[in-house]
């Protein structure tokens, strides 16, 4: 066997292992991904107003549009503005939490 041919099978070798790795890292943290999403990317509670509107509008009743029009176009405009964690959120969270605990453990000893 030459050197070339080693050097490529021991290549092949660390990518297997390294493969290997990913897969079991992604399945450790695979119950972590589901609530970080939703604090990074929050679900939006104005879609159901929209909706609500746009089943209010449809129904039969003449008077119906005058509530489910403005229910439609509030849940359409404000589905736009959330506000999603950031990094600084979350240090800034885990500050007040730190004090907290800390201030808590200062009262303790009293």
């Amino acid at each position: 066997m030459s050197a070339d041919a080693k050097k490529l099978k021991d290549y092949a070798k660390t990518l297997e292992e390294t493969k290997k790795m990913y897969k079991e890292s992604s399945k450790l943290g695979s119950h972590v991904k589901k609530p970080v999403r939703q604090v990074t990317n929050p679900s939006s509670p104005w879609k159901a107003v929209s909706t609500a509107g746009a089943a209010i509008m449809l129904s039969p009743e003449p008077f119906t549009d005058i509530v489910g029009i403005p229910l439609f176009l509030v849940g359409k405009g404000m589905s736009k503005y959330r506000s999603p964690a950031k990094l600084s959120d979350v240090y800034k969270h885990q500050q007040i939490v730190a004090k907290t605990l800390k201030e808590f453990k200062e009262g303790l000893r009293l």
